[in-house]
């Protein structure tokens, strides 16, 4: 003897579908494992000209981190190091983060920017991103270059 209808356990296991995946988002947000910029994009690809998936952050932090590793090795115990200049119109996700002052926001409206106007004709020209003022500017832009 049921006490509900087909219909009315279709939608039960709908709902409960529907409010574990977000349990499993959140948990997943909580635990860093996915940033609130990457559960945006997963969510929301049609707010940006370009769509990421998780994979493909995935695939370029580890892209970028292989390279960082690659260069700290190339240093040896008696050269200075020398901090690396960042191409604002090559620059990836994380290769912007690598910017002092620059996290994820910053890093997605610089590429957002990038992607909307086309290419920076001058480093000079992120002073019209959202976010970075003439201070922030001034500390990083030495550091970057628009080739």
């Amino acid at each position: 003897m049921s006490f509900f209808k087909p219909a009315e356990i279709r939608a039960i296991l709908i709902l409960s579908a529907l409010v574990f995946i977000g349990s499993a988002l959140t948990l997943l947000k909580r635990q860093g494992r996915l940033s609130s910029l990457e559960l945006d994009t997963f969510l929301n690809n049609s707010r940006y000209n370009y769509s990421y998936s998780i994979a493909d952050f995935e695939e370029e932090k580890e892209e970028t981190d292989a390279r960082l590793i690659k260069e700290e090795a190339a240093v040896t115990e008696n050269s200075s190091i020398e901090e690396n200049i960042i191409d604002l119109n090559r620059a990836g996700y994380f290769d912007l983060q690598n910017l002092p002052g620059i996290g994820p926001v910053l890093a997605e409206r610089i590429m957002a920017y990038r992607d909307s106007v086309g290419a920076f004709r001058s480093s000079d020209e992120l002073l019209n991103v959202k976010g970075i003022g003439k201070q922030k500017f001034a500390d990083i832009k030495d550091r970057i270059t628009a080739e």
